[in-house]
């Protein structure tokens, strides 16, 4: 059995995120994206893409123009990935650090696909919200 288009897709974005390279995690966005971050933390709720661009560059150290992030180390380890048409989920383990504090947690990431093959939608799903808004509190 082949691969699934979108898994090339997301290694593409997950390459691109990892390096903080802007102009492709941009054109891999759709135009109307959602991107839902969980939690009650002042990063929580829902951004379209400028609002998510502007997230990342505040808060992911490989993204910050500023030097200066929320997050000193921000990791994402896949530990699997399924997709079909319209979908990418994948498993992951989240480990982050910041002015002392970690977040180190396995949950689920998911993609909702458009019919460009850009990412619509994303929402991150964890069993523990509560330590994410302690961590970013």
């Amino acid at each position: 059995m082949s691969e699934h288009p979108n898994v090339a897709r997301y290694w593409r974005a997950y390459e691109a995120f990892t390096k903080g390279d802007a102009n492709t995690i941009r054109e891999m966005l759709a135009d109307d994206l959602v991107w839902h971050v969980p939690g009650r933390h002042r990063f929580s709720g829902d951004r379209n893409k400028a609002e998510t661009m502007a997230l990342f560059d505040e808060v992911v150290p490989e993204f910050s123009k500023t030097g200066d992030p929320v997050i000193s180390t921000f990791n994402i380890e896949v530990e699997g990935i399924v997709a079909t048409d319209e979908w990418i989920v994948t498993r992951v383990r989240w480990n982050h650090s910041r002015d002392g504090k970690r977040f180190d947690q396995h949950g689920v990431e998911m993609y909702r696909m458009n019919a460009e093959g850009q990412i619509a939608e994303f929402w991150a799903l964890m069993r523990n919200t509560a330590a994410f808004d302690e961590f970013f509190a």
